[in-house]
C-alpha cells in the first residue's frame, strides 16, 4: 500500500524504532522536508482532512483516521453507541493521501 511504503522509507530512531521517536515537536520538524513557505505539523493534518472531504470521504472516517474521538465530533452519545473503527475505510483514505502527496 502506498501509505505503508512512505512510512517504511522513513529513517528510524530511538529504542522502539519509531519513525518519529522524539516527542519534542521541534526535533520532529527538523526531520521534515524544507518548503518555501513556513508550515506547522497541523497544516499536514488540515490538508489531509480537506483533501479527503473534497473527495467525498465520510466525516467520521476522516476524523477517526486523524485519531480524533467521535465524541468530540458527534457528541458523547454517538461515541457510546457507535464503536466501529472503520479500519478498512481509513486505510483506503490513507492510501489515497499517499498517492496524492507522492504524485505532487
Amino acid at each position: 500500500a502506498p501509505a505503508v511504503a512512505i512510512i517504511e522509507a522513513q529513517p528510524r530512531g530511538g529504542p522502539n524504532d519509531f519513525v518519529f521517536a522524539d516527542r519534542n515537536l521541534n526535533t520532529v520538524m527538523t526531520k521534515l522536508p524544507k518548503l518555501d513557505e513556513p508550515y506547522r505539523l497541523h497544516d499536514f493534518r488540515r490538508a489531509y482532512a480537506t483533501a479527503m472531504s473534497e473527495r467525498g470521504a465520510p466525516l467520521e472516517v476522516v476524523e477517526l483516521s486523524l485519531g480524533h474521538s467521535l465524541a468530540r465530533v458527534f457528541g458523547n452519545i454517538a461515541a457510546v453507541y457507535n464503536l466501529q473503527q472503520r479500519l478498512p475505510e481509513r486505510a483506503t483514505l490513507l492510501d489515497e493521501w499517499a498517492r496524492i502527496v507522492t504524485d505532487a
